[in-house]
This record gives structure tokens, sequence and C-alpha cells, in this order.
């Protein structure tokens, strides 16, 4: 995943994204997925909620991030969220990014 940027701004974001899956009629987080910025065994997901602790890390620019997608996902829509922060030097904004992707049989 990357994020792209038009104007010359600094972009930081963290080692976590979700997974969500589209049930029909609203996006339900299914897992926490990590980058491999963080972890020494390459890019791992958790279910969510779960039971995983990790420190606040900020990652500086806009990718690209590797992730892995968990092995047993069924067919159907899925999206991963990225939550990132776009500084130009004055201010601080946050923002959300999506990438869509469809798991087919």
């Amino acid at each position: 995943m990357s994020i792209d940027s038009q104007q010359p701004v600094s972009i930081e974001r963290g080692v976590d994204s979700y997974l969500e899956c589209w049930n029909g009629k609203v996006w339900l987080t299914n897992y926490l997925l990590v980058s491999t910025h963080f972890s020494d065994k390459g890019p791992t997901a958790h279910p969510y909620p779960g039971d995983v602790g990790y420190p606040l890390i900020g990652i500086p620019g806009p990718g690209p991030e590797r992730i892995r997608l968990p092995g047993d996902l069924k067919p159907g829509w899925y999206q991963i969220r990225k939550a990132f922060r776009v500084q130009d030097g004055k201010s601080s904004v946050p923002h959300t990014a999506y990438g869509r992707l469809q798991v087919v049989p």
C-alpha cells in the first residue's frame, strides 16, 4: 500500500492497518494488519479485536508498505483501512486511506 500526495508535504503513518469485510450493509473490522516495518518476522495479521500490543511507532513517508493478508479469507469484498497524518509545516491533519479488493472462489 502506498499513500500518494501531489503536494510537497510530510506524511507519517503507523505500523497498523485494518482489514474490513463488507457484510452487505457495513464494513466490519476483522483483522489488525502489522507492517514489516515493525515485525522482523514479516507482515502479520491478528484477529480483531485481539490481545495484540505494539509500541506507538511512526513511519515517515508515503510507502510502499508490505502487509500480508490472512490465508483463510472467504470470498467477498474487503478493504484495507490506513490512518495517516499529513503535515505541511503549519499543521498536522489526520486522514484515512482505503484500498478495496475482492476475494474470489
